[in-house]
C-alpha cells in the first residue's frame, strides 16, 4: 500500500524592487489556492512531494508562473513579483529604495515614474509614456491631443527625450496641422507604448554632466528587457486606438528577447465603425530587443524601434482646399548596438552605436506634395563608471552626425500650380565630452562636480558647461537637503539655420539652472519634497514676426529668428507622495511658476508661451482586492497664454502692442480607471473600464491667428481647439 504524505507549502511574496511584503496576493496551484496575509505569507495545505506549479497574481503586477520542488520535510519559498508588463527575473540582487531615482545622488533634481505608475497613467486610448510624464510636478501640456510637454515653462523643443541613453528628438507619431507644419496645429503620441517601458526619469534642472544638448530638461525613457525565466505573452487593446502584442522570454540560456508590435489596423471596433472607402488613420509601431551575456564580464545587445503613421482622408477630398494636407505619412526608426563591459565590481564601461531616421510627408487631396522634412542621424556614445574610495567617477563622450532637408509649397487662390515656399538641405556633426565626480565627504554629505564640453561643426562653437550638486543629511533631521547648479547649451536645429525663414548666424542658446530642494520622510513609504528653482535663459532664439500694434497702427513684419531674448523662470514645487505595493500609492503636488522674457532690440517683455502660474495634480492607485484595482488622476492648470499680440475689447478680440497678455481659461480634467482581473485556466484576463474627463470640463486650447482686419486690428478668425470631452473606453489585457 502506497502512503502519500500531505505537506504544507509555505511561502512569502514580496515586491522584487523594494522587498516590501505584498498582501492579498492570489497563489494558485493544483493542490489548492491561498491568499497572502499582511506580512506576505501564504500556506497551501495538502501538497505532495515533487514538483508543484504555482500561478501568482496581483493587480498591477505581472502574472508569474513558478514551479517549485516540494520536499518531504516541507517547503518554504520566497517569491518576487515584478510590476505588470515588467521584466521577470529569477535572480534579484539589489534592493532599491522606495524613492531611489536612476541618477542617484548625482542629480540634485529628479522625478521618477516606476513601472506600475507608468502603466496606471497611460490611458486605454493612447498608452503614451509622455502622457504619463504629464502627471509629474513642473510638467505642463498645451492640449490633450499632443504628447509634447513643457518643463517649467520651457518648450518641448528644449526638452531632451532619451530612449535607453540615446537622444531621439521626440520620436513621435506626428499629425501635421497644415501645409507648412504649424507646430501648434498638430497631434502627436509616442512611438513606444507604456507596456514596453520599465521606468522613466525626469530631470527638470541642473542635470548631471552626462546629459546635454538641451536647455530645458531631460526625460529618460528606459525600455524593459525580456524575461529570463519563461516565455511571456501579453495582448492589450483599447478596441479603438491601438492593439498591442508583446512576447518576451529567455534567449538561449544566457540572454533574453522582447518583440512588441502595436497597430490600429488590429482594432476590431474601429474597423467595424469605419465607412466603406475611408482610408482613415492607421499607425503601426514595433520593437525588437535582444540581450546576450557573452561572458560574466561582457553583455551584448541589439534593439530596434520603428513606427509609421498614415492619414488618408478620402471622404473629405471635396471639402478641403489645395493647401490642406489630407494625406500624411510620418516614419521613424532607430537601431542600437550595445556592449557592456564589467571590468570589476567597481568599474563598468558601456558603448552604444546608433542610427535614427525620421520624416514627415504631407500631400493634399490631389496627392500633390505640400511638405516634407526627412532627417537622419547616426553616432555613438561611450561611458565609464568607476567607484573607488568614496568617489563615483563618470566620464564619456557622445558623438552624432545629423543631416536634414526640407521642402514646402502652397497654392494661391487663383493659381492651380504649386508655388515653392522653401527648400533646404544640410548636415552637421556634434561632439561632446564629459567628466563628473560624486564624492562622499562623510556618511551624510556628498558633493558632485563636473563639466561638459560640446562642439558643433556648423556653427563652429565649442562650449564648456560646469555642473555641481550637494546632498546633505543632517543627523537629527531625518531628511535630506539638495542643491544644484548647471549651465546648459543648445545648438539651433538645422532647419532653423538653413530654411528660407531661418538664420545661418544663429548661435547656441544658454540656460543656467539653480535648484534647492528638501526631501523629508513621512513614515517608511511616504515623503514630502519641496524644491525652489530658478532658470536664467540667455540668447534664446525668437522671431518677432507676428502681427501687432505699433503706435496704434497694425504692423505685420517678416522677422528672421535671432538670439534676441533673455529671461528667467522662477518657481517652487511641493509633493506629498506614497509608494507601496499594498493598498494605496500616489501623490498630491502643487507647482507655482513665473516666467519672463525680454526681447533685446525692442525691449518687449512677456511671459513664455507655456507660462502656467499654478499647476496641481492628484494621482492615486488603489488596490482594492485580489482582483480589483482603481486608479484616478486629476490635473489642474491656471491657463497658459494665447500666444501672440492680443487684447479683448467688450468681448471682441483685437491685435495688441503687448505679447502673451491674454490667457486661456483654467484647465481641469479628472480621469478614472477600474480594473478587474479574471483567471481562466493558465491565463489572466484584465478588463479595464476608463472614464476620461468625467467632470466634462470644456477645456479649450489656442492654436493661432488666421485672419485680421489690417485697418482696425480686429481679429476676424482665430483657431481654437476644444479639448477632449467626457468619454468612456473599454480595454482588455490577456496574459499567458
Amino acid at each position: 500500500m502506497l502512503l502519500l504524505l500531505s505537506i504544507d507549502v509555505r511561502g512569502r511574496v514580496v515586491d522584487a524592487r523594494t522587498k516590501e511584503p505584498l498582501s492579498a496576493v492570489r497563489v494558485a496551484s493544483p493542490a489548492g489556492t491561498a491568499s497572502t496575509d499582511a506580512q506576505g505569507h501564504f500556506v497551501i495545505p495538502g501538497a505532495t512531494p515533487g514538483e508543484l506549479s504555482l500561478r501568482i497574481s496581483l493587480p498591477s503586477y505581472a502574472l508569474l508562473k513558478k514551479t517549485i520542488e516540494v520536499a518531504e520535510g516541507g517547503t518554504d519559498v520566497e517569491i518576487f513579483l515584478q510590476p505588470d508588463a515588467g521584466t521577470i527575473s529569477s535572480v534579484v540582487n539589489v534592493t532599491a529604495g522606495v524613492f531611489d531615482g536612476l541618477e542617484g545622488k548625482s542629480a540634485p533634481s529628479e522625478y521618477t515614474l516606476h513601472k506600475t505608475e507608468v502603466q496606471a497613467l497611460g490611458t486605454n486610448l493612447i498608452a503614451d509614456p509622455l502622457r504619463s510624464v504629464q502627471a509629474l510636478p513642473g510638467v505642463t501640456v498645451a492640449d490633450d491631443f499632443r504628447g509634447e510637454i513643457s518643463i517649467r515653462g520651457a518648450s518641448f523643443q528644449r526638452t531632451g527625450i532619451m530612449l535607453d541613453g540615446i537622444y531621439i528628438d521626440g520620436f513621435q507619431h506626428l499629425i501635421s496641422g497644415d501645409s507648412v507644419g504649424n507646430d501648434r496645429d498638430r497631434g502627436s503620441f509616442s512611438i513606444i507604448p507604456t507596456d514596453r517601458i520599465a521606468e522613466i526619469s525626469v530631470l527638470p534642472a541642473a542635470f548631471p554632466a552626462r546629459h546635454g544638448f538641451v536647455t530645458g530638461g531631460v526625460v529618460n525613457l528606459v525600455s524593459r528587457e525580456g524575461n529570463r525565466q519563461k516565455i511571456d505573452t501579453r495582448i492589450s487593446t483599447g478596441l479603438q486606438l491601438g492593439t498591442s502584442l508583446v512576447v518576451d522570454g529567455p534567449f538561449t540560456r544566457r540572454g533574453s528577447f522582447l518583440v512588441g508590435y502595436r497597430s490600429s489596423a488590429l482594432d476590431y471596433v474601429r474597423r467595424l465603425s469605419a465607412k466603406e472607402g475611408d482610408g482613415g488613420t492607421v499607425f503601426d509601431d514595433g520593437q525588437v530587443k535582444l540581450l546576450l551575456d557573452a561572458s560574466s564580464h561582457h553583455r551584448l545587445g541589439f534593439s530596434a524601434v520603428g513606427g509609421r503613421f498614415r492619414i488618408d482622408d478620402r471622404q473629405s477630398t471635396q471639402r478641403f482646399g489645395l493647401n490642406t494636407a489630407t494625406k500624411q505619412d510620418s516614419v521613424n526608426g532607430m537601431a542600437v548596438l550595445s556592449w557592456d563591459w564589467t571590468l570589476s565590481p567597481r568599474a563598468i564601461a558601456q558603448t552604444k552605436v546608433f542610427a535614427l531616421q525620421a520624416g514627415l510627408r504631407a500631400r493634399n487631396a490631389e496627392a500633390i506634395l505640400l511638405a516634407r522634412q526627412p532627417q537622419t542621424q547616426f553616432g555613438g556614445r561611450h561611458d565609464w563608471l568607476v567607484q573607488s574610495a568614496g568617489h563615483r567617477v563618470e566620464a564619456g563622450t557622445y558623438l552624432r552626425s545629423v543631416a536634414t532637408e526640407g521642402e514646402a509649397q502652397f497654392y494661391l487662390p487663383s493659381v492651380r500650380q504649386p508655388i515653392l515656399a522653401d527648400r533646404f538641405r544640410g548636415s552637421t556633426t556634434q561632439r561632446s565630452f564629459y567628466v563628473q565626480d560624486t564624492l562622499a565627504l562623510r556618511e551624510n554629505v556628498s558633493l558632485t562636480a563636473g563639466a561638459r564640453l560640446e562642439n558643433d561643426r556648423y556653427t563652429r562653437q565649442t562650449l564648456v558647461s560646469p555642473r555641481a550638486g550637494l546632498v546633505w543629511k543632517p543627523g537629527r533631521f531625518g531628511g535630506a537637503l539638495r542643491a544644484g547648479f548647471g549651465r546648459h547649451y543648445q545648438f539651433a536645429p538645422l532647419a532653423q539655420l538653413l530654411s528660407r525663414d531661418g538664420n545661418p548666424a544663429l548661435v547656441a542658446e544658454r540656460s543656467d539652472h539653480f535648484t534647492l530642494g528638501l526631501d523629508y520622510p513621512v513614515g517608511e513609504k511616504a515623503r514630502l519634497t519641496l524644491e525652489l528653482f530658478r532658470r536664467e535663459d540667455r540668447r534664446q532664439i525668437f522671431a518677432l514676426d507676428e502681427p501687432r500694434l505699433i503706435n496704434n497702427r497694425v504692423v505685420s513684419l517678416a522677422g528672421l529668428p535671432l538670439n534676441a531674448v533673455n529671461g528667467h523662470a522662477n518657481g517652487l514645487e511641493i509633493m506629498l507622495q506614497r509608494r507601496s505595493g499594498n493598498r494605496f500609492s500616489g501623490w498630491l503636488s502643487y507647482g507655482w511658476l513665473q516666467t519672463r522674457l525680454r526681447e533685446n532690440t525692442t525691449g518687449l517683455s512677456f511671459p513664455t508661451d507655456f507660462d502656467q502660474r499654478h499647476t496641481a495634480t492628484a494621482f492615486g492607485l488603489y488596490r482594492l482586492s485580489q482582483s480589483w484595482s482603481l486608479s484616478s488622476l486629476w490635473r489642474y492648470g491656471s491657463g497658459q497664454p494665447e500666444a501672440g499680440f492680443f487684447r479683448k475689447v467688450d468681448g471682441t478680440l483685437f491685435l495688441a502692442s503687448d505679447r502673451n497678455q491674454l490667457r486661456l481659461p483654467p484647465y481641469s480634467r479628472f480621469d478614472l480607471r477600474l480594473n478587474k482581473s479574471i483567471h481562466l485556466g493558465p491565463t489572466r484576463w484584465t478588463v479595464i473600464l476608463e472614464g476620461i474627463n468625467l467632470l466634462n470640463r470644456g477645456n479649450r486650447g489656442f492654436v493661432g491667428l488666421e485672419s485680421f482686419d489690417p485697418r482696425t486690428g480686429r481679429v476676424l478668425s482665430e483657431t481654437s481647439l476644444n479639448q477632449i470631452g467626457r468619454g468612456y473606453s473599454l480595454g482588455l489585457i490577456v496574459q499567458f
